[in-house]
């Protein structure tokens, strides 16, 4: 059995390894240009084995936060502060709205369980989108029973 290998020091070590396992012998790289990793086994047999080098690789496990909960107990840590643009003034009167700059590592779950605990309303929608400033904007929609003019004029908002 014969191996060749590619020309890094990470892919050289996994390959000897994987030859002293099998009993094999290890070729260097033929030329600089060689990219492919192969194992020759039977008289006109290839196959690849960098997919045999991709499974050593270890994979960190993504941290996933369920969507109910929220991490933060302040609401106040996820809303940085309520916009105050002519746009937005004109959304809280015609589509009972809010629109806040947030915090940029927020989800939209997490920006509708601080408004709700914040101003203890019922939030039926959050929309967020990045401005050209690099700050999260969210916008969100209040249920009918909860009306965003009482809570704009509560916090000096109109």
């Amino acid at each position: 059995m014969k191996l060749t290998l590619v020309n890094t020091p990470s892919a050289e070590l996994k390959v000897r390894s994987l030859a002293e396992e099998k009993n094999a012998t290890v070729d260097l790289p033929v030329d600089a240009h060689s990219t492919a990793v192969e194992r020759v086994g039977k008289i006109g047999e290839t196959v690849n084995i960098t997919k045999i080098l991709k499974k050593a690789k270890t994979v960190k496990p993504k941290k996933t936060v369920p969507k109910d909960a929220a991490p933060l107990q302040d609401p106040y840590s996820i809303i940085v502060h309520p916009l105050l643009t002519e746009k937005s003034i004109g959304m809280v009167e015609r589509n009972n709205t809010l629109v806040f700059i947030v915090d940029r590592r927020a989800e939209k779950q997490q920006i509708k369980w601080a408004v709700q605990r914040a101003f203890e309303v019922k939030v039926d929608d959050v929309n967020t989108m990045i401005d050209h400033k690099g700050r999260k904007k969210a916008t969100v929609k209040l249920s009918k029973e909860s009306k965003a003019i009482d809570i704009a004029t509560r916090f000096g908002m109109l």
